[in-house]
């Protein structure tokens, strides 16, 4: 079973990491998951990957196409990444595509969470 490549950003989503300045988080994830330093890192790059994965997890619900378009008609553009991270925080863990487990190295933890809560979760070897 193959891990999801974009794990952080949906462990973002779903308030696992400490929210920092939003975008600098998300520059953070995504120089770590294109492997370029974060300062080369641009919001146009991130609000693509984010729609990208929003695009992904509307076709796995009936009238997704449909769904996808509805969501960006209703969505302004300085709200497509509060919009997407809503979305990737609803959605369910696929066990065909697992999380990676959360990683300090790319931001902190939220402070609350234990490490019953973090083994209790399906995660990617």
């Amino acid at each position: 079973m193959k891990p999801n490549p974009s794990s952080h950003f949906y462990l973002y989503a779903k308030s696992w990491y400490q929210e920092g300045d939003r975008d600098d988080d998300l520059k953070t994830i995504m120089g770590n998951y294109s492997g370029m330093e974060k300062r080369f890192v641009d919001m146009r790059d991130v609000v693509g990957h984010l729609l990208g994965l929003a695009w992904n997890e509307l076709q796995r619900k009936p009238n997704g196409e449909y769904s996808f378009k509805s969501f960006i008609f209703r969505t302004e553009q300085n709200d497509a990444i509060t919009a997407c991270l809503s979305l990737l925080a609803l959605s369910q863990n696929n066990p065909e595509i697992p999380l990676l487990r959360p990683d300090e190295n790319i931001l902190p933890l939220v402070k609350d969470v234990t490490k019953e809560e973090i083994e209790k979760f399906t995660w990617a070897n």
